[in-house]
C-alpha cells in the first residue's frame, strides 16, 4: 500500500514579514470576505479521510501577536491534524541569514531547541518533525535535530539550489545519522517543445507550483508498491500572490478557486485509489521500506507561448517557497 502524507509548510513568509495583517493572509487566507488558508486546507482533507502534517514556522511570532500562533495551533490538533516545526530562523535571529545551513550547529540546535519548546508551550506536546524553511538544511542541521529528540526530517528536496543536506537517495525513506529522512517527493517532468527539443526538471507533488493535480495522480501510480509519498502545500496556497518585485508590493491579492479545485481533484483521486492510503507522520509504517528509489517521468507538451509568459512572470511572480 502507498501511504500519501499531506504537508504543509504554515508560515508568514519571507517577503511578507512587514504586513501588519500577514498572519491573517498568508496562514488564515483572509481575503474577499473569506477565509481559504489553514481551516480550508484541513476542512478539504477531513472531506477525503485525510489528515494534514502543518510545519509550523514559529518564529515571528512577537510580532503578530503570539496568542495568533497559539490558537492556530491549537485548532490545528484539536481537528485531528497535526503540528511539527518548520524552520525560518531570520524571522527570530539573523535577517541576513535565512537558511538553517548558514548557521554553526550549534546555533541550529538552539534555533531548534527554541521552536520546539514553544510549541510544547502553546499545545503541550513535543513536536515528532521537522522541516527546514526553503529546504535550506544541512548534514548539521540533522546533528542539531537529534541533540533535540527530533527524529524525523522532511526538509530533502533532489536538486534545489537550497538544500545542502547529503543524501544517497532521492524520494526513498530512509535513516540518516539516526533521524529518519522524508524526502520532499518528486517527479522527473519532461516538456516537449518539439519532437526533438525536449526539456526535464524535478517537480515536487505540488499543484501551485509546476505540477497539476493530473501530473501527480499520474507520478502516484508510477510510484512503488509500499512507497511513502509527501504532498506539498502551503498555509496560503488558494490564494493570488502577484508581488512586484520593482516597487516591492503586492499588486493583487485574491482567492484562486482553480487551486481549489486541483485539491479536491487530487485529494478525490487519492481517496479512489485502492493502492493509496492517507497517512500521519505518527501513523506511518515503517516496516517496508526496503522498495528501491524511484523517480517517476511525466511527459507533458510545452504551451507555445510559454517564453512570452517567463517574461511576464519576471515582472509579476508568485510568491512562497517555491
Amino acid at each position: 500500500m502507498k501511504q500519501i502524507l499531506i504537508t504543509c509548510d504554515t508560515e508568514v513568509g519571507e517577503l511578507h514579514a512587514n504586513r501588519a495583517d500577514a498572519f491573517e493572509i498568508f496562514i488564515k487566507g483572509e481575503t474577499d470576505g473569506k477565509e481559504v488558508g489553514v481551516n480550508l486546507i484541513n476542512d478539504l482533507a477531513s472531506e477525503y479521510g485525510a489528515v494534514v502534517e502543518h510545519f509550523v514556522d514559529v518564529y515571528p511570532y512577537e510580532r503578530y501577536d503570539e496568542c495568533k500562533f497559539e490558537r492556530l495551533c491549537g485548532d490545528i490538533i484539536h481537528g485531528g491534524h497535526g503540528v511539527n516545526l518548520h524552520t525560518h530562523p531570520s524571522g527570530g535571529y539573523d535577517k541576513n541569514r535565512k537558511f538553517m545551513w548558514q548557521y554553526s550547529v550549534d546555533e541550529q540546535t538552539e534555533i531548534i531547541n527554541f521552536g520546539k519548546q514553544k510549541i510544547k508551550e502553546w499545545i503541550g506536546i513535543d513536536v515528532l518533525a521537522h522541516r527546514a524553511g526553503g529546504y535550506g538544511a544541512n548534514d548539521d542541521t540533522i546533528r542539531a535535530l537529534k541533540f533535540n529528540d527530533i527524529f524525523i526530517d522532511s526538509s530533502f528536496f533532489y536538486k534545489n539550489g537550497n538544500c545542502k543536506i547529503n543524501y544517497d537517495y532521492i524520494n526513498k525513506v530512509s535513516e540518516k545519522n539516526g533521524v529518519l529522512q522524508l524526502p520532499i517527493s518528486v517527479y522527473e517532468k519532461q516538456k516537449r517543445y518539439s519532437f526533438i527539443n525536449t526539456k526535464s526538471s524535478f517537480q515536487k507533488f505540488d499543484f501551485r507550483y509546476g505540477s497539476s493535480a493530473d501530473e501527480i495522480l499520474r507520478a502516484i501510480d508510477l510510484m512503488p508498491k509500499d512507497c511513502i509519498i509527501t504532498l506539498f502545500l502551503h498555509s496560503f496556497n488558494f490564494l493570488n500572490l502577484k508581488y512586484n518585485f520593482k516597487s516591492g508590493r503586492y499588486v493583487d491579492i485574491s482567492i484562486n478557486e482553480g487551486l481549489i479545485g486541483e485539491c479536491k481533484k487530487l485529494l478525490g483521486g487519492i481517496a479512489g485509489n485502492k493502492e493509496c492510503k492517507f497517512t500521519s507522520i505518527k501513523d506511518l509504517n515503517l516496516s517496508s521500506l526496503s522498495y528501491s528509489d524511484y523517480v517517476p517521468k511525466i511527459s507533458v507538451n510545452a504551451e507555445i507561448l510559454k517564453p512570452a509568459m517567463d517574461k511576464f512572470r519576471l515582472k509579476f511572480m508568485q510568491i512562497g517557497d517555491i
